[in-house]
């Protein structure tokens, strides 16, 4: 499942989980976003068995920083 909110909020990001069925969360493996702690908080509380993937892109760009 592909979707999106319109904000970038903490609501806006736990608004997204409740449009799965508990069944469909607990199949969830694996969820791809970017570093930001909101999202990682969410898929941390309502699929904390789920892994979390950061694409290539933000870890390189979080590493070039100094």
């Amino acid at each position: 499942m592909i979707d999106v909110v319109e904000d970038r909020t903490t609501e806006a990001a736990e608004q997204l989980w409740q449009a799965l069925t508990p069944e469909q969360k607990q199949a969830v493996e694996a969820v791809a976003v970017d570093r930001w702690e909101p999202f990682i908080r969410t898929i941390e509380k309502e699929v904390p068995d789920a892994d979390i993937v950061h694409d290539k892109y933000h870890v390189s760009s979080h590493l070039g920083r100094r």
